[in-house]
């Protein structure tokens, strides 16, 4: 079985989610879908799971994205899920959505010590980072969703994607995310696959490069 999970995108510049050697990761925003998906994966499924970035009309705003208005944008099969901990406190791998470093200001739980990198020109407010990490309820996991199989979607694939959408298929409106099941035989499936599968989809670095927006997603509407 798989578990597809979506969202509204309303900024696309390269940092939630992060696309950078070959792998995506979901480190900053929708702290409840990562939190959903992570308890599941880390608990042990025998499903696969997907999450998709669906064109959000903060996003549509931005000529680049004006005409793909509920589009889906972007496309992930669940490789791997890791704490929040382990994610920002090995500080020799660089990424864009690694805004946070262990220090001796700012806590999370009671296990290692975080704060914001100043002026990351990401998330730069305490409103920001409880969206990221959950300051208010710092016992709770907080975990970052990592694929090594995922794409930037085109229109064409997009409408392709809706033609195939079970009938149980449930995608938000707004904020927060939704969530549905699909048979693993389901056409709609055997497209996903060939949609993350590189050799079928050699463009996948260019569509990335092109859809980025240059704005940044440090504004409270933009998570």
């Amino acid at each position: 079985m798989n578990l597809v999970y979506s969202y509204r995108l309303t900024n696309f510049s390269g940092t939630a989610p992060c696309m950078d050697n070959d792998s995506l990761t979901l480190a900053i925003c929708k702290r409840d879908m990562r939190r959903v998906i992570g308890r599941q994966f880390i608990r042990g499924t025998d499903d696969t799971i997907w999450f998709m970035g669906i064109v959000g009309s903060g996003l549509a705003k931005y000529s680049s994205f004006r005409e793909r208005k509920g589009d889906f944008l972007y496309l992930a099969k669940l490789t791997d899920v890791v704490s929040f901990e382990e994610y920002f406190s090995n500080t020799a791998v660089h990424r864009a959505d690694k805004i946070y470093f262990p220090c001796k200001d700012g806590e999370y739980g009671n296990i290692q010590k975080f704060s914001p990198k100043p002026e990351n020109g990401v998330h730069e407010s305490a409103d920001l980072w409880d969206k990221d990490w959950d300051i208010k309820h710092g016992m709770k996991e907080c975990y970052v969703l990592c694929s090594d199989s995922f794409c930037v979607l085109t229109k064409e694939q997009s409408e392709r994607i809706k033609s195939l959408c079970p009938q149980n298929a449930s995608f938000p409106e707004r904020q927060g995310h939704r969530s549905f099941t699909v048979e693993d035989n389901s056409e709609f499936i055997t497209y996903l696959n060939e949609l993350v599968d590189r050799n079928k989809n050699p463009l996948l670095n260019q569509q990335i490069q092109q859809l980025r927006c240059k704005s940044s997603c440090g504004k409270v509407k933009a998570v």
